[in-house]
């Protein structure tokens, strides 16, 4: 009766956690940059399963126009490096403005590492596939 009980107890932990992990994951369905996770579950040595570990898929998701400026996809494994309150951070989530002095910012405020300064003058802006940034000028149209 115990190793019944064992094994239905250590099942439902392994079914809860991988709920939990697909709950996040459609919570998350449209959040930009986000990364699916999956659970990794394992039998045990005797009876029951559990759940290893959760693991992140950086398999990049669907590239999609915008229509913003400073919007960017990573068609790879990569990460967009940001600067986070004095450390390095990194992130997927390619949507990127200019704050008030013309600095390519994430969607959460953090700067874009290596910085990026797009001229005051300069209205719109693209960044091509290799990283250049191109912009217009309103008054030479170059």
């Amino acid at each position: 009766m115990e190793v019944s009980f064992s094994i239905a107890q250590t099942g439902l932990h392994a079914s809860n956690r991988r709920q939990n992990v697909v709950a996040n994951n459609i919570a998350n369905i449209d959040t930009d940059g986000f990364q699916a996770n999956f659970a990794n579950a394992s039998t045990l040595w005797g009876p029951g399963t559990r759940v290893d570990s959760v693991g992140t898929d950086l398999e990049p998701g669907p590239p999609r126009q915008t229509g913003q400026d400073g919007d960017m996809y990573l068609a790879g494994r990569g990460f967009f490096r940001v600067q986070m309150d004095g450390a390095i951070g990194y992130t997927r989530d390619g949507r990127f403005t200019k704050d008030a002095d013309g600095t390519l910012v994430s969607s959460h405020g953090y700067i874009l590492d290596p910085v990026i300064q797009i001229p005051e003058e300069i209205e719109q802006f693209e960044v091509t596939r290799n990283g250049i940034v191109l912009g217009l000028d309103p008054v030479t149209q170059e």
